[in-house]
This record gives C-alpha cells, sequence and structure tokens, in this order.
C-alpha cells in the first residue's frame, strides 16, 4: 500500500524561516474533493450518511478501516455463512449518533459494505 504526502512551503513574514505543512486523508469526505478509485489492494466507498459525504476505504492487505480520513476500531470474527467477516461503528457527529458497519465478502472474494444492513455500492470513479 502506498501513501502519498505532498508538500507545501510557506515563508513566515516575521523570522523567514520556511515552513512545512503536509495534507492528510483526513479531508476525504468532508468536501476535500473526490476519493480515490476503489484497486486491488484498496475498496472505496463514497455516499452520504445523514446528509455527510461519507468516504469509507478497506486495505485488503492490512485489513484496516478507514472513515473520512480516521482508522476505526474493527472487530474481525468468522460467520458460517459469509465466512470472515469486518465489524466496526461509524460516528459522524458529537451527539453520539453511531452506525453499525459489515464488511463481507462475496462469491468473488471482493468486500461487500452493509451499513446499518443496507447495502452501499462501491465508489468507481
Amino acid at each position: 500500500m502506498s501513501v502519498l504526502l505532498t508538500s507545501v512551503k510557506k515563508k513566515d513574514g516575521k523570522d523567514g524561516k520556511t515552513k512545512r505543512k503536509s495534507s492528510s486523508s483526513s479531508s476525504l469526505g468532508s468536501g476535500g474533493g473526490s476519493p480515490p478509485t476503489s484497486n486491488s489492494v484498496t475498496s472505496v466507498w463514497y455516499w452520504k450518511l445523514n446528509g455527510v459525504l461519507t468516504t469509507l476505504m478497506y486495505s485488503r492487505d492490512t485489513s484496516e478501516v478507514w472513515c473520512n480520513g480516521y482508522t476505526l476500531e474493527s472487530t474481525y470474527r468468522s460467520d458460517a455463512n459469509y465466512g470472515n467477516m469486518t465489524e466496526f461503528t461509524i460516528y459522524l457527529d458529537d451527539k453520539g449518533t453511531s452506525h453499525h458497519g459489515q464488511l463481507l465478502r462475496d462469491p468473488t472474494g471482493s468486500p461487500v459494505l452493509y451499513i446499518d444492513g443496507f447495502q452501499i455500492q462501491k465508489y468507481n470513479g
């Protein structure tokens, strides 16, 4: 998995030193542009959840789940009907509103996302 960081140089008018600022993936889903498309290593979903643009990414290599740039705590378990299942919770606001998420495998081995029991289609650009 590769991570792309970009740098911008700024001049500080007071002491003339150069400052560096790097961007992070936390802007995904919050109006920071469109997310990357799914590929052989990372699956991406992009939709509105409670009116908030939401980007969820899943890495097949590391089994990590990110939502809007933040790593989510996830639980892995084996299910007799679905095989390996990844479960997590998404919190979008300070009010404590939560959404239950599951990643299951379809017959081709590709991950399928369910949020609160509803299937979310993969983002293809």
